[in-house]
């Protein structure tokens, strides 16, 4: 039988649906998770602000989270609101007992509006007893200042502030948000305590009043990444992308007269009279095992669709550095994806896929390398054999894949970097202006030579899983939706050299 990735959200319920438990639940849904709860406390609130709080007697706070993890069991806690000191002692003593470690603390003191959320007191018990056995914790820049007694005013000390959190409060992962700062480029940091690395989540600043559960949204997202299995770094990345969606995408939208939601399913939600953009692939699936392939990572492939760096790419302004970082990380990428594909052949169980995998291997790395020489010489790049992080994860994974696994899940694992970025190629072509630098690079990709072999690898990938055990096609998509986040992580990491 299949199981969900399961993500647990302790926090209290917010009666107008844009905060608290109801934005956990959307987000958690959102990024794939089955989600679960435990209410901490019930408001009275809207857009407006909080006009009552009813904490929920602590007896039955332990009740719900015990139903929820003896029964059904959980990969991710998200905490959110906890209101009081008996309520922060009664969450730590069931999660103590239930030994969880995928543990996303929101450190949530005071509303968008200006109310206050936690009592005093209990401050002082959400330092000492629960912070520390959090994975990660969020904080934005009010919350951060509380933890740490101090002003926190300059954008560049951030990194030292998060590592200071992390020391002060037991070795833990911080992720640090800076929207309360004023400069124009949002800079969160992530400060990952696993690593002892830091990592900076860029993005442009977007001013609209409907950022009510912000907080509340991304640290479901980034609980939910990590009871998928992401790396801390990987699923920071990611819950950073799909907030700062889901606030452009939620931007237009009024709801109430104060500060209204984001949308948290911009993936899934479309509006007839809007122009938005088709998660769709280029190359349509050929049955209902590649429908299942693409629909797994369609929220992802939405956000990678409208990430920055594709939309640089469309509209021919994407800054040189980045293109620059991708081009030389990319030349080794597919050095060791036609590495990887060869292995694939040596495991096919005909001529016929043998023959296709080692002429994709060959032509396809002569078509790719040609093209990026070509652009390496107008940017006037060198070459490198230094591989960055995204792109030493990526093909550590996918080598490892072909080598140790079993044909159908190399295969799969194989497929999205020429399946989505076909269809990336096919979708911002429409809008490439005859002058765009990067035209040749976006034809090259959505030009029929390169669907032929897309359709193709389509094609054997149907075969395998439609005919695999059910187990099987499991883990088909396990490895065909984390090639496909790699994929993301590495434009995102060419979007930081900016």
């Amino acid at each position: 039988m299949k199981s969900y990735k399961r993500v647990l959200t302790i926090a209290g319920s917010d009666s107008g649906g844009g905060a608290g438990i109801q934005a956990d639940i959307k987000a958690i849904s959102a990024c794939g998770c089955f989600a679960t709860s435990a209410i901490t406390a019930i408001t009275a609130q809207n857009t407006l602000g909080v006009t009552d709080i009813h904490p929920v007697p602590v007896s039955t706070l332990k009740a719900q989270i015990k139903a929820v993890l003896e029964d059904i069991g959980t990969d991710a806690v998200k905490i959110g609101m906890l209101h009081n000191s008996e309520t922060i002692q009664a969450v730590h003593d069931c999660l103590t007992e239930f030994k969880i470690r995928n543990i996303v603390l929101d450190p949530v003191m005071v509303a968008t509006s200006g109310n206050k959320l936690l009592q005093d007191e209990a401050i002082e018990s959400l330092k000492k007893i629960l912070i520390p056995m959090a994975r990660v914790i969020t904080p934005n820049i009010p919350e951060a200042e509380i933890l740490l007694g101090k002003k926190i005013e300059e954008q560049d000390k951030l990194p030292e502030y998060a590592k200071e959190l992390s020391d002060l409060y037991g070795n833990i992962s911080v992720l640090l948000k800076a929207g309360h700062l004023k400069d124009d480029q949002l800079t969160d940091i992530f400060y990952n305590a696993e690593s002892g690395e830091y990592k900076e989540l860029k993005s442009k600043r977007l001013y609209s009043r409907n950022t009510h559960g912000t907080g509340c949204t991304l640290s479901s997202a980034l609980a939910s990444y990590l009871a998928h299995g992401f790396s801390a770094d990987e699923a920071a990345s990611m819950a950073k992308l799909y907030i700062h969606e889901a606030i452009s995408q939620g931007a237009q939208y009024k709801t109430g007269e104060g500060h209204g939601p984001v949308k948290h399913f911009h993936a899934f939600w479309t509006d007839l009279t809007d122009d938005l953009i088709s998660t769709k692939p280029a190359v349509k699936p050929l049955g209902m095992f590649s429908e299942k392939l693409w629909e797994s990572i369609r929220p992802v492939y939405h956000i990678l669709i409208r990430h920055p760096f594709i939309k640089g790419l469309a509209n021919g302004n994407l800054p040189g550095s980045c293109f620059e970082h991708y081009l030389a990380q990319d030349i080794l990428y597919i050095q060791d994806d036609s590495k990887a594909l060869e292995i694939l052949a040596d495991k096919a169980p005909n001529e016929l896929e043998k023959s296709f995998l080692i002429k994709l291997a060959n032509d396809g790395y002569d078509i790719e390398r040609a093209l990026h020489r070509d652009y390496l010489t107008h940017f006037n790049v060198q070459e490198t054999n230094q591989k960055s992080i995204a792109i030493a994860t990526y093909t550590s994974f996918l080598l490892k894949v072909v080598k140790q696994a079993s044909y159908p899940l190399g295969a799969a694992a194989l497929l999205p970097c020429f399946w989505v970025y076909h269809s990336v190629g096919k979708h911002i072509v429409k809008t490439a202006v005859e002058d765009n630098p990067y035209k040749k690079w976006i034809e090259t990709y959505e030009g029929n030579e390169y669907e032929g072999y897309v359709a193709r690898f389509v094609e054997i990938v149907e075969e395998l899983g439609s005919t695999a055990p059910e187990a099987v096609q499991d883990l088909m998509i396990q490895s065909f939706e984390r090639a496909t986040n790699f994929e993301l992580q590495f434009f995102e990491e060419a979007w930081q050299m900016q």
